[in-house]
């Protein structure tokens, strides 16, 4: 694309932004990476946390660099072509939308955002999509999916260079939409900008990521931003009233907005919930209308995230015969309560991803329900360089509501691991005092399966669909599920007395 063309059309995108030294040259590409820099390249300059990218400017130029994008005049580098904006990180995004050929404008794109629910709500809608004949692509906490490609995922939501590289790739793959998880800190630093959101859904919003957005009324509104780049006309919103901040979100949204669950405002009510270890059903209503939906997941919080989806899913004129049968059929996302399969007798293992306090209250008070008088045995831990203020609380509520609440290390970091489990144990009432402590999270489930009766329940907590453990001077290979089934196999399969042997050592 010639520079004359691109700063054009940025200028009808945004007329804030200004251009130094216009000139008739083409663009290769672009990257906010210095050492990335391929000759013709537009280098983005952008602010960062750690250091200003302005400072990496002369070796840009040094690799080749024919334009760059910066957030202030540089009038030392007097012939070389600038795109000057008072937000270069959104310029940035509406840059690339513009350099892939604005995918997401041919593309049904929904957001999705929240602080708990995300990941099962963009699985399922996904599946609704190619249910309904809708080829669909995915970007979110677990997996990127392109194409028939499923790509492990760095980040929530990756840089807005990332993103709309991607949707040109799904478009070019055949993909008529993109479900896609908007992070808070990915609203925050504009890395959607550009995108052309058919749909927003708002799932929940609880105390987490304040390290980051400093207070809470910040983390709202960086929330609140998916919903205000809806189209006025085109664009349709879904927020899940029974949240305590819901109806402050729907108020937010540029576009129609649709409100749904128990709550008597709602647009589309929720009832008949019932709810079973093995699966659950409610019942939705809408104007005159009304169905019946089943699922083999269960708890409350996932009628939510279930309900949600599937307005959205009305909403954009999907067939309920489709949307009932992809409901009906949808076990869930990975590491998202999801149940460790084992053939032969033994205690019910669950793994799930919760790591704040609101999302470890929901599944253990799920759990708790559809126990059935069996005991609930809860491994939990907090991570390291990450909000410290959740870490009695959540040691609060495993206290409570699980039978046995072990306490072991998440990622700890850069911090000690005794040092977060002692923080946690802040949070226990003086009666569950001693609590079960492993540092090693190994230990710590091996010991929960090991000491459980064949009907009990085990949830392991926190790490949900991760495959790794981050310590302080290095990554390591560590799943939650792997080993809990290696655990489950010790179980039956230690010679002699079996169980009470391992629980004995």
């Amino acid at each position: 694309m010639r520079f004359q063309s691109l700063s054009r059309a940025l200028k009808q995108l945004d007329p804030s932004i200004w251009v130094l030294h216009d000139q008739r040259l083409r663009i290769t590409g672009v990257t906010e990476d210095s050492r990335a820099v391929m000759p013709g390249n537009l280098f983005a300059a952008l602010p960062g946390t750690k250091a200003d990218g302005t400072q990496y400017v002369r070796d840009a130029l040094n690799r080749g660099a024919a334009a760059l994008l910066v957030g202030r005049p540089l009038k030392e580098f007097k012939l070389v072509p600038q795109i000057v904006s008072d937000n270069p990180r959104r310029t940035l995004g509406h840059l690339a939308s513009l350099l892939y050929g604005q995918p997401s404008k041919h593309m049904k794109v929904v957001g999705i955002t929240g602080t708990n629910g995300k990941t099962t709500s963009a699985f399922l809608l996904r599946e609704i999509f190619e249910r309904c004949g809708i080829r669909c692509g995915l970007m979110g906490t677990v997996w990127n999916i392109v194409g028939t490609e499923r790509r492990t995922a760095k980040l929530t939501t990756p840089s807005s260079l990332e993103v709309h590289k991607l949707l040109a790739e799904m478009r070019a793959r055949g993909q008529e939409a993109c479900v896609m998880e908007v992070s808070s800190h990915a609203l925050d630093q504009h890395r959607v900008a550009g995108v052309n959101f058919k749909g927003a859904i708002f799932t929940n919003l609880t105390r987490d990521h304040l390290d980051y957005h400093g207070d809470f009324d910040h983390y709202f509104n960086a929330k609140a931003r998916l919903f205000e780049l809806l189209h006025p006309v085109h664009g349709v919103g879904v927020v899940n009233l029974d949240d305590a901040h819901g109806a402050r979100m729907a108020e937010r949204s540029r576009g129609v907005c649709f409100t749904v669950g128990e709550h008597p405002e709602a647009d589309v009510d929720v009832e008949q919930i019932k709810l079973g270890v093995q699966g659950m059903s409610f019942g939705m209503r809408w104007l005159s209308r009304g169905s019946l939906f089943t699922s083999p997941m269960t708890g409350r919080y996932n009628v939510q995230n279930l309900a949600g989806v599937i307005t959205m899913s009305l909403a954009l004129d999907l067939p309920l015969q489709s949307i009932r049968a992809a409901v009906m059929d949808f076990k869930g996302a990975p590491g998202r309560l999801e149940r460790v399969n084992f053939e032969q007798p033994a205690p019910t293992v669950f793994v799930d991803y919760a790591h704040t306090p609101d999302a470890m209250q929901n599944v253990l008070s799920t759990l708790r329900q559809v126990c059935e008088g069996r005991k609930l045995v809860c491994v939990f831990g907090c991570g390291g360089d990450r909000d410290r203020t959740k870490r009695p609380k959540m040691g609060a509520i495993g206290a409570e509501l699980a039978d046995r609440a072990i306490v072991t290390s998440d990622n700890p970091r850069s911090e000690k691991p005794e040092a977060i489990i002692n923080e946690i144990l802040a949070g226990f009432p003086p009666q569950k005092l001693p609590a079960e402590v492993y540092v090693d999270r190994r230990e710590a489930i091996r010991n929960a399966i090991a000491q459980a009766a064949p009907e009990d329940v085990v949830v392991i907590v926190g790490k949900g669909h991760e495959d790794y453990q981050i310590f302080s001077d290095r990554t390591v290979h560590f799943d939650d599920k792997e080993e809990a089934r290696n655990a489950l196999q010790h179980y039956w399969g230690v010679a002699g007395s079996g169980r009470r042997a391992l629980a004995a050592t």
